[in-house]
């Protein structure tokens, strides 16, 4: 057992992360050794995003040391205990993960403003709101459906790098931290934003090829960001969805009205 609990013992130690966290605080001040590795060696330990990642590498030993355990058992008892044993060991990490698999049904009148968005004259390049890992799962079956390059602003198990651009842009990073953001110079309740930045950012996406925002507001977060909307006019909407190009929230721009 002694090699398979030295081949457990780097994937415990790993599995810890790069600073000591006790009840869901973190100490930054002592670092482990993951922490030292992602400087030494980034090219291999910081591609593990999520401490979860090394968790895979204890399976197996840990695999490997149960049927040691097992046989030490088997050795113990007699074989009509031990099989009993057994299959009671297995009622009850059955009964730990069972999981009744509950059907999704998804109405038809959901899927309609793909219809709406295919037909739009220009390249249709999405960006969905509000953020959220359940919201990505419904996104991502609307772009299986539709086509439409897309982006959605939060996937699971992704390094913190990967949202650079979403951060970079002021209005991506509100919808991204689940905060509403209008164009306005005036402070209004902590979510108003300049034109001058408000009409760069959507400079910078239009630059980028973005054309549409797709705003569900029945999803997560949804509640949270829906006055970023105001007093914009959707070309499109539903009990599912606002559809805005793009130019519409431009328009909302107080300056942008008057003209």
């Amino acid at each position: 057992m002694t090699p398979w609990l030295i081949l457990l013992a780097p994937f415990l130690i790993l599995r810890l992360g790069d600073f000591l966290t006790v009840g869901g605080r973190q100490y930054l001040d002592v670092p482990l050794p993951k922490h030292f590795l992602d400087t030494l060696v980034p090219g291999v330990f910081e591609g593990f995003h999520t401490s979860d990642h090394f968790q895979i590498g204890l399976l197996f030993p840990l695999a490997v040391l149960a049927c040691f355990g097992a046989q030490t058992l088997q050795q113990v008892f007699s074989a009509r205990h031990f099989q009993a044993l057994v299959l009671l060991c297995i009622a009850l990490v059955a009964f730990e993960y069972y999981q009744p698999v509950l059907p999704r049904i998804i109405p038809k009148e959901q899927f309609t403003f793909l219809e709406a968005l295919k037909d739009e004259p220009d390249n249709v390049r999405i960006i969905n709101a509000p953020s959220g890992r359940g919201n990505s799962k419904n996104y991502l079956l609307y772009q299986s459906l539709s086509s439409f390059p897309q982006a959605e602003g939060l996937i699971s198990r992704t390094p913190s790098a990967a949202y650079d651009y979403i951060r970079a842009n002021a209005i991506l990073d509100q919808w991204h931290r689940n905060r509403e953001v209008i164009c306005s110079n005036e402070y209004l309740n902590g979510f108003g934003m300049s034109e001058a930045l408000y009409l760069a950012a959507l400079d910078q996406l239009e630059k980028d090829g973005f054309s549409h925002v797709v705003f569900h507001p029945s999803l997560g977060h949804g509640f949270s960001i829906r006055k970023s909307f105001h007093p914009a006019q959707p070309f499109y909407s539903d009990d599912n969805v606002s559809i805005y190009r793009l130019d519409d929230l431009r328009a909302s721009c107080p300056s942008q009205a008057q003209s």
